[in-house]
């Protein structure tokens, strides 16, 4: 759901992001993703979503067209969950790491470079508890 707003968002597997109007009981817009499977989206911004899949690639895109403005590479692979948080994109990822991302950089103009987001990696300590 975008907040404050009548349209809500959905992406499949089929690599299709669509808006939808709730209110007028139509489709505002559809966009085709070229790339990998898309697993989940996040508004970012009245202006601005991010979506992302398999291709382990967060793109950014305008809500008023679905059209591409930017795109974010740091994950090794599929991006599985996306979250904003104030000005920050949380990322999580079949490569076991957790990223944030400073969404004022998706206003920058589309240069698909690498970021360098700050990310944790789990890792087991191999403790174990039991629950009771």
């Amino acid at each position: 759901f975008i907040p404050n707003s009548p349209w809500i968002l959905s992406v499949g597997e089929d690599r299709q992001v669509v808006c939808y109007d709730l209110r007028q009981g139509s489709i505002v817009w559809k966009q085709t993703i070229k790339g990998g499977k898309l697993l989940t989206l996040a508004c970012l911004s009245p202006e601005l979503m991010a979506v992302a899949g398999a291709d382990n690639t967060i793109r950014i895109l305008s809500l008023r067209d679905g059209n591409e403005v930017n795109r974010w590479i740091g994950h090794d692979g599929s991006v599985a969950v996306l979250m904003q948080r104030g000005e920050h994109l949380i990322s999580g990822s079949y490569d076991t790491t957790i990223r944030t991302w400073d969404i004022n950089q998706a206003f920058r103009p589309l240069e698909k470079h690498y970021l360098h987001p700050v990310s944790a990696r789990f890792i087991d300590s191999g403790v174990s508890e039991s629950i009771r």
